[in-house]
């Protein structure tokens, strides 16, 4: 039970610090992103997730996850993209 909570918890608060990520300081309007930025908001979600994933012991939640980590990479990939061009 207490894997199942810490692997929910981190997964929760890896996609809410990206989802945060996303609505202010990685957007192109407030400029280019510093990489302080782009870790906080990009890497460490991805690495909570990723340890989420990790610990999750059932099959059906574990792939509900990784799902959940494909579409913040997807996120990521648009924002830097909206960035280049």
């Amino acid at each position: 039970m207490l894997r199942f909570l810490f692997s929910f918890v981190a997964v929760a608060a890896g996609a809410l610090l990206l989802l945060n990520g996303i609505l202010a300081p990685l957007t192109p309007k407030e400029g280019m992103p510093e990489m302080r930025d782009v870790l906080l908001y990009g890497a460490a979600p991805l690495a909570l997730m990723a340890l989420g994933i990790l610990f999750t012991d059932k099959g059906v939640l574990r792939l509900l996850y990784t799902l959940v980590m494909v579409a913040a990479i997807f996120g990521l990939i648009y924002v830097g993209l909206m960035l280049v061009f």
